[in-house]
């Protein structure tokens, strides 16, 4: 199996999406090549599975019980993802228990489902209350299992505190592919990749970090992942082999070559802009709320050829019902980061019948016209629908008094490794663990991966024995480009450091031995 991690928000719209553009969604990911999705982190909605059977592909339907990452902050997104108030747990339970037994019964009769998952990552919950995390998953599995024996229940996310033996298959994330070889049990890679882009992007895959080879114990892997969604956190919602506005960047082009042997597109260069040209998916939609039209503006030359220059661009709904997320008026720009190499794309439905007329406008260039017809009832005279408001402001995190250890349980990566001493160990909350490199290791490295661009205010190495040799501290933004912070010389001797830093963002921080390596119990990224 070889898929894709789906989020089912769409640009503007979030997750009121049409049938349609369901159906865009899992025909964007089969037609790269792909065979699976894995709905993360929730329940889709039922029609969802309905176009996986229509068009063949296989489908990990997943539960809302999911933790993730950074100051466990109670009443923020993220808090621990079991409750730590203790009147709060019998309610936290029967929610997701009730959620587990909507999913199931709503959706068992679809044969493209081949699993339930139970969660996503639930070992990012507060120690104190790790056991009863651990105890929740097992009594969901049993759940899943009264409600439909005939599918496994996963445990996704699972490379963390001993979920992975909770339920019939585990589900391994980031550095779960590596750490995990040949378990002995159902496992399968439910998250690799993990890289910010944004169109076009570069042209090749993103097998890394233990997924590059294929294994006979392992039932395949699914990318982190196949849209760019919406996310309060800086550049969390910019993962996808396909952006917000359901246009592909090279990434996607690259799996569909390799995959299907469909060669990718042909450059395109600058030019001299002469007009706008606007299609559509389809040029009848029906007025039930439904289905959409999915609009592409692109920029041409006099000769009719595709170019990258990319002027601000307003399409206008200048005669009928139809409207775009923001109303009657949509802006393409750069700026706004949903026009790039002179090609974007909006979806407009309408709830009313009749012809919609869209023109697109560009200073100094020939605009364009696009006729999209709507069936169903005309709107009664003298009724005015509504346009869609801008979602409220949305409160941000709690006031912290003290900074917060956002590497805790993070993924990591390393040159290498002792059997007996992971890098896992570094990030793991123990004093009693450290990562050690493989024997007679010069060069060695090992890597943390904060799962996003963060704003990093200290760092803590403690090693297990004294360091008096040269290693590096470093930070990155893609795990390509390194900006040291921090050199310790030959002589420097300490088995402790920490680095104060006034504004620092990073998503990578990283340990480097140019020759001889010692131990390191932890690595300790504060925010």
């Amino acid at each position: 199996m070889h898929g894709a991690n789906v989020h089912q928000d769409h640009a503007g719209w979030s997750d009121a999406v049409t049938h349609t553009g369901i159906q865009r969604d899992i025909a964007m990911i089969k037609g790269c090549g792909m065979n699976f999705i894995r709905g993360s982190h929730y329940p889709h909605h039922t029609y969802f599975a309905q176009e996986c059977d229509r068009q063949g592909i296989l489908f990990w339907s997943e539960n809302c019980f999911w933790g993730t990452g950074g100051p466990k902050e109670e009443g923020y997104w993220t808090a621990s993802g079991y409750p730590v108030k203790e009147e709060d747990e019998e309610e936290f339970e029967q929610s997701c228990l009730q959620t587990l037994e909507e999913m199931i019964r709503t959706n068992r009769n679809h044969p493209s489902i081949i699993v339930w998952s139970m969660c996503n990552e639930p070992f990012f919950s507060d120690i104190e209350v790790m056991e009863k995390a651990k105890a929740l998953v097992v009594r969901l599995a049993e759940l899943s299992h009264r409600l439909d024996p005939t599918r496994p229940a996963a445990v996704g996310g699972a490379q963390r505190g001993g979920f992975d033996c909770l339920g019939d298959i585990a589900g391994y994330n980031g550095d779960g592919a590596s750490i995990f070889i040949n378990p002995g049990f159902p496992n399968f890679v439910s998250e690799y990749g993990s890289t910010v882009s944004d169109r076009p992007g570069e042209f090749m895959h993103r097998y890394q970090d233990g997924v590059e080879k294929n294994y006979p114990w392992r039932s395949g892997k699914s990318l982190w992942c196949g849209f760019h969604h919406g996310s309060i956190l800086f550049d969390m919602g910019h993962m996808g082999m396909i952006d917000y506005y359901r246009l592909p960047l090279n990434t996607w082009y690259w799996y569909r070559e390799n995959l299907l042997g469909i060669q990718r597109p042909a450059i395109l260069q600058e030019g001299i802009p002469f007009r706008i040209h606007l299609a559509a998916d389809r040029t009848e939609i029906s007025s039930d709320g439904t289905q959409d039209a999915h609009i592409i503006v692109s920029v041409m030359d006099e000769q009719g050829n595709r170019i990258t220059n990319s002027p601000e661009v307003v399409l206008e709904v200048v005669s009928g019902e139809g409207m775009f997320p923001t109303g009657k008026t949509f802006v393409f720009s750069p700026g706004r980061n949903n026009f790039i190499e002179g090609l974007g794309a909006i979806e407009l439905r309408s709830y009313y019948g009749g012809d919609t007329i869209i023109q697109a406008r560009s200073g100094g260039l020939l605009g364009d016209r696009l006729c999209i017809h709507v069936t169903g009832s005309v709107k009664p005279e003298n009724r005015q629908l509504k346009e869609l408001q801008p979602p409220p402001y949305l409160q941000g995190a709690p006031e912290r008094k003290q900074l917060s250890n956002i590497s805790l349980n993070r993924p990591v990566f390393c040159s290498s490794c002792h059997k007996e001493h992971p890098g896992k160990n570094v990030t793991d909350g123990s004093f009693n663990t450290f990562w050690y490199p493989a024997e007679e290791e010069t060069g060695g490295w090992i890597l943390v991966d904060l799962e996003g661009t963060k704003e990093v205010k200290s760092i803590t190495l403690e090693f297990n024995a004294v360091m008096n040799g040269v290693y590096e501290l470093t930070l990155s933004d893609d795990r390509k480009e390194f900006r040291q912070i921090y050199l310790a010389r030959e002589g420097d001797a300490n088995s402790f450091l920490t680095v104060h830093l006034s504004s620092e963002r990073a998503r990578f921080v990283r340990v480097r031995f140019p020759g001889e390596a010692v131990g390191i119990v932890k690595i300790e990224v504060m925010a």
